[in-house]
């Protein structure tokens, strides 16, 4: 019987200057696979397999020493008993992987809280809850709780407000505001999940994004609406490989 293999529905793959970056999100890990696994990956994901005892092997006789189909063939096993991926009907496969648009990555390695200007003070109180919220939610349940979180918002709000640029502009300005008053610092994703949250309180559609790249390894969480980062570096968007999408609003999903 022919095999052929997803990603587990808790796996968010992106190609980054020729290594695949992993993101499981229960766990809230990220692996990285050098040259050889990568390349591995765009065959099994392709395949199909044969199943013979405990080896798979590739359908029609694919080329390659009986080395590396063993290596190939414990790679898969490795994959399956670590759960990254599942066997599943060749109809069914859903194996998407980001790639960035450049491969160079980002210059600034570091995240540092954007600057900001004056803003009403319900807005900048509202926003200290919204990210009061955000450290709660990953403190406890981490990013899972986090998506979980977003997509219950994204159900539930069925009518959503269509915002201009400056008013989800103007959010963010007051969620900085409200971060230099927390207790602790804020890092991207706290950042990233509070401002989506807080657009998911005035009924306004945004998506969380998180990106990754290697040499040296960065992943990074940011906001966009209407396809535009808020309150961050706009070169995330071509610089860094989109793992997972988010939209915090009607018909939400992960993506």
């Amino acid at each position: 019987m022919e095999k052929y293999f997803q990603f587990s529905p808790n796996i968010y793959a992106a190609l980054h200057r020729d290594t695949l970056i992993i993101l499981d999100s229960f766990r809230d890990e990220y692996l990285s696979f050098g040259k050889e696994e990568t390349v591995f990956f765009q065959v099994i994901m392709e395949g199909p397999f044969q199943q013979v005892g405990d080896e798979y092997l590739q359908d029609g006789g694919a080329s390659g020493s009986s080395y590396e189909k063993s290596r190939l063939s414990s790679f898969i096993s490795y994959l399956l008993k670590t759960e990254i991926i599942k066997s599943c009907a060749k109809e069914q496969r859903k194996n998407k992987i980001g790639v960035a648009k450049k491969q160079f990555g980002l210059s600034q390695k570091e995240w540092l809280l954007p600057p900001s200007s004056k803003v009403k003070i319900t807005t900048t109180l509202i926003a200290y809850a919204c990210l009061i919220q955000a450290h709660s939610i990953l403190n406890k349940g981490k990013l899972p709780a986090l998506l979980e979180t977003l997509k219950r918002n994204g159900a539930r709000n069925r009518h959503w407000n269509f915002q201009s640029i400056e008013r989800s502009t103007e959010l963010s300005h007051a969620l900085v505001h409200a971060s230099k008053f927390y207790r602790k610092k804020s890092w991207c994703l706290a950042f990233a999940g509070a401002l989506a949250l807080l657009h998911c309180r005035y009924r306004y559609p945004c998506d969380l994004v998180i990106g990754v790249q290697t040499m040296p390894f960065l992943a990074h969480a940011w906001v966009e609406t209407a396809d535009i980062v808020l309150h961050d570096n706009h070169e995330l968007q071509t610089s860094l490989s989109v793992i997972l999408r988010v939209k915090a609003h009607a018909e939400s999903g992960v993506k």
